[in-house]
């Protein structure tokens, strides 16, 4: 899940764009509903350390945001 969120949290613009090269349903999920839901699981309910709490809620908070943007 750090991994996804620091993909998220680097790169979240050129996914959007279609600029990072991975398939369609690969970035398809990383913008998705439900994995933001789990990442933000993960940050509560985990036992991480401070900064990998944060990391995790931002990269949910970076999903929740691109999901309410026009055209998505």
């Amino acid at each position: 899940m750090l991994h996804c969120a620091d993909l998220i949290t680097g790169n979240i613009k050129k996914l959007d764009k279609g600029r990072v090269v991975v398939s369609e349903q690969v970035t398809a999920w990383l913008l998705s509903e439900s994995l933001a839901r789990h990442l933000f699981t993960v940050a509560v309910e985990a036992p991480l350390r401070p900064d990998d709490r944060e990391r995790l809620a931002w990269a949910s908070e970076i999903i929740e945001n691109n999901l309410k943007l026009p055209g998505n």
